[in-house]
């Protein structure tokens, strides 16, 4: 196996375990927690430095372009 393949091979099985990993609850008081926001019409902030940074800002657009066909309102 070529370094790249080995590379791309641990990658994929550490971001796999760390998927795995994520408390599915957290995840949905996160989600309610959103929800709630959304219908309160609220403010948060979601922050991240370096890559998370990255992570942050994509969701923030998704969220302001209202990327999701579930929920009917959008964040401003």
């Amino acid at each position: 196996m070529t370094n790249i393949l080995k590379w791309i091979h641990e990658y994929k099985t550490n971001y796999s375990k760390l998927i795995l990993s994520l408390p599915e609850l957290k995840i949905l008081e996160l989600l309610n927690k959103i929800k709630i926001s959304i219908e309160k019409k609220q403010k948060f902030f979601v922050i991240g430095n370096c890559g998370s940074s990255a992570n942050a800002s994509h969701l923030v657009t998704d969220l302001g372009k209202g990327a999701s066909d579930v929920v009917g309102n959008r964040f401003n």
